[in-house]
């Protein structure tokens, strides 16, 4: 049987194996995105408040913050203790948890 894929990306993970267990990461929280949902932006906006319900109770629940939200590309950032990486890895909307990354002009 194969393994499931990994959510949370190699930069996060060393950046939370450095951090205390309470220690807050900036995070990058990349949502699943519905392929019926893609016909109009407000079935793009509904979508993205069905799934990112789940994701901000787990992110209240384990002490942290959402921070902002990018609902046309699914994304929030978030604040949230290094502790709470392996829940928030483990929702079904979660497509990956990244830190964030500057924008640069080509």
């Amino acid at each position: 049987m194969s393994e499931p894929p990994t959510v949370v990306t190699p930069e996060l993970e060393q950046l939370a194996g450095s951090q205390e267990a309470e220690g807050l990461l900036d995070i990058v929280v990349e949502l699943e995105q519905d392929p019926a949902a893609a016909q109009s932006v407000e079935q793009m906006q509904q979508s993205f408040g069905r799934m990112r319900a789940p994701v901000d109770k787990t992110i209240l629940e384990l002490g942290g913050t959402v921070t902002d939200e990018a609902w046309i590309n699914h994304t929030l950032r978030a604040r949230i203790p290094a502790r709470g990486l392996p829940d928030l890895s483990q929702l079904a909307t979660v497509r990956a948890l990244d830190v964030p990354h500057k924008l640069e002009a080509d």
